[in-house]
């Protein structure tokens, strides 16, 4: 586990590290296999990653995608 001094920094080293994977990814299935793809996560417990990955993510997405579009009150 990393730690960074800033949401930024973690930022850019996600973008360096994982970047050219990801990039052009507009559907989150897609972007999320590309991660696993890239060694994010492998996906798998048995092997150090989270079982059912992609679609744990893909829903997260699908959730926060849905407020974003929440109208504010």
């Amino acid at each position: 586990m990393a730690t960074y001094p800033s949401f930024l920094v973690g930022g850019q080293s996600f973008a360096s590290r994982f970047g050219n994977a990801v990039k052009g990814k507009k559907d989150p299935v897609a972007f999320v296999e590309a991660l696993v793809k890239a060694g994010y996560n492998t996906g798998n417990s048995k092997t150090g990653g989270t079982d059912h990955y992609v679609d744990k993510v893909v829903g997260i997405i699908g959730m926060v995608k849905r407020r974003m579009t929440c109208p504010v009150r």
